[in-house]
């Protein structure tokens, strides 16, 4: 069973996020920090596994500026890892830098044979202001904080649950309940975007989905719709396969590649 021993006060942090798939252009760089923990030099605590024989000790260094594509408020953490075999201690020693706002790593230092450096980027914390209308809910008109962890990764819209079945919403106790955001950010240049200190983002969704609610056939038929009778679905036949030489749609053979990718999700590498 692995334990956790406290042994001087320690804070601690917990985040739920929901995800929304989101990619963001910057024009800029800026940075802003949430409320995070104090700690101060001298501060550690021990974490044992039983279930490997492995302590592991954190030792606060302090409070320093870590300069890397950006400065950072950090906490300097010396980290010990033990593994005992038998009568043998191997213990393999860290250093950390986690930033001051919500404890991402900022930069790690390990010896093992040679020194290894390894430096992040933590998560951007960006302020979002929710439209006005019936769609965005009580959000309507409120400013949230979201995360931006890399491509794609955009956290921290609120959700709900709601029923597979009508689209209703339940109980997220509900048997079969789904968690969905309570609502999406529009690609929209004006209200579509997020901001971090001066710099602004455009946010633009990678994909998003259309939820349908069941109605009964009354409810067409008093909003003056009929329903067709008679149709017949679509055969193969009018399907053209783009990969077939002799077809009018032919995309041509497919190419060889022999060197890295230039541009990995919009990314540009080389």
């Amino acid at each position: 069973m692995d334990q956790a021993l406290p042994l001087r006060a320690l804070a601690g942090i917990a985040a739920v996020a929901v995800v929304l798939s989101a990619s963001l252009f910057a024009n800029g760089a800026a940075r802003a920090d949430a409320n995070g923990p104090r700690w101060t030099a001298g501060d550690y605590w021990v974490y044992s596994r039983t279930s490997d024989n492995q302590t592991t000790r954190y030792d606060v260094v302090g409070p320093e500026t870590v300069a890397l594509s950006q400065a950072y408020a950090a906490f300097h953490l010396r980290k010990s890892v033990t593994t005992t075999s038998g009568s043998t201690d191997v213990t393999v020693t860290t250093d950390e830098w986690i930033r001051e706002g919500d404890l991402a790593i900022v930069k790690s230092v390990a010896v093992v044979i040679a020194t290894q450096t390894v430096t992040f980027d933590p998560p951007l914390d960006v302020n979002f202001t929710v439209p006005s209308g019936a769609a965005y809910g009580s959000y309507a008109g409120r400013t949230i904080v979201l995360q931006y962890n890399g491509f794609g990764d955009l956290h921290g819209i609120p959700g709900k649950c709601v029923s597979l079945a009508s689209n209703a919403p339940v109980s997220c106790e509900t048997a079969g309940a789904r968690y969905v955001p309570e609502f999406i950010v529009p690609f929209d240049q004006t209200l579509g975007t997020v901001t971090r200190g001066s710099t602004t983002y455009l946010v633009k969704w990678l994909d998003r989905e259309i939820r349908l609610a069941k109605k009964d056939v009354s409810v067409c038929s008093g909003a003056g719709l009929s329903l067709p009778s008679g149709v017949a679905l679509p055969t193969s036949a009018s399907l053209k396969d783009p990969s077939n030489a002799s077809s009018d749609v032919y995309v041509g053979t497919k190419p060889i590649v022999t060197s890295a990718p230039r541009v990995i999700h919009g990314e540009v590498k080389y």
